[in-house]
């Protein structure tokens, strides 16, 4: 349900929230108290609205922070959800991830309108129809997956291909006495990583086997008014910079950080396979 939905992202925040000040422009940012307040992200609503929001880290199946918020209207019937991001994982081999208590039970690739099916029933709204997706929509998302797909091996001749899937659908449930339209939107995210096998110098070390892994996370966001508003509210919310936006500083900080600690990693991991080589000699 929503209500279990908003406590499961107060539990998990990562971050604070800061509400817009009386007289500036309706937005509110998220920030990151990891790297001392700084801004992650700014979420634009239309007048009047109130919101709120965090981070999310959505456990060990993502690499990345999700953004999560909740604006509501002046009357507090209609709102917008951006949901914490569900991840899952699966595949074979020595460093493939394995999915734990906080990733989503899945083991395949889900497309979106399903997903999409599974979030109504989660949420116990009746499925009204599919909604169809703006096509500028889709080819942005068309172009993101044909320029992560563009770029060659990665280290150690790691190879990795892309799969994103949107969709939309109407759904409708009921607040008290109102009747309640709304629409949830869905893009699944999945990389299909695959790494070679590699001999060790030492002839006497084990052949590290290769490793065959997927990784998805789906995002969803949820669009919810009395069924005589909807059609006002989801123009609102369709218009050109509404909603949430990264700060691409805090994102490059962020993965900046990430890759400095897996380099440390590595370093690590080099010098035991050292060790252990010196120790057999």
């Amino acid at each position: 349900t929503p209500a279990a939905v908003a406590v499961l992202v107060l539990l998990s925040a990562v971050a604070l929230v800061n509400s817009p000040a009386q007289g500036q422009a309706n937005t509110f940012t998220i920030t990151d108290p990891s790297f001392g307040g700084m801004t992650a992200a700014t979420v634009t609503m239309p007048p009047k609205w109130r919101g709120q929001g965090v981070l999310f880290e959505p456990g060990a199946c993502a690499s990345f922070p999700s953004l999560v918020f909740r604006a509501t209207s002046p009357d507090g019937l209609s709102y917008v959800e951006r949901m914490p991001t569900f991840a899952w994982s699966w595949g074979t081999g020595p460093v493939a991830l394995k999915n734990t208590k906080d990733c989503f039970p899945a083991d395949r690739q889900i497309p979106a309108q399903e997903f999409l099916k599974y979030m109504a029933r989660t949420l116990n709204v009746e499925y009204v129809s599919d909604a169809p997706v703006p096509e500028e929509r889709r080819a942005m998302i068309q172009k993101q997956q044909d320029d992560a797909n563009s770029r060659g091996p990665g280290a150690g001749g790691m190879r990795q291909t892309k799969s994103m899937d949107i969709a939309r659908a109407y759904i409708r449930g009921k607040n008290g006495t109102f009747v309640m339209k709304g629409r949830l939107e869905a893009l699944v995210d999945c990389n299909h990583n695959i790494i070679p096998g590699f001999k060790p110098a030492n002839p006497s070390l084990p052949a590290q086997p290769g490793s065959d892994m997927y990784v998805c996370t789906a995002g969803v966001r949820y669009t919810v008014a009395p069924e005589s508003q909807f059609a006002t509210v989801e123009k609102m919310w369709d218009a050109e910079g509404m909603g949430g936006q990264q700060n691409p500083q805090w994102v490059q900080a962020w993965w900046q950080r990430k890759n400095d600690m897996q380099q440390a990693e590595n370093a690590r991991n080099i010098q035991i396979q050292k060790d252990r080589m010196v120790a057999q000699q």
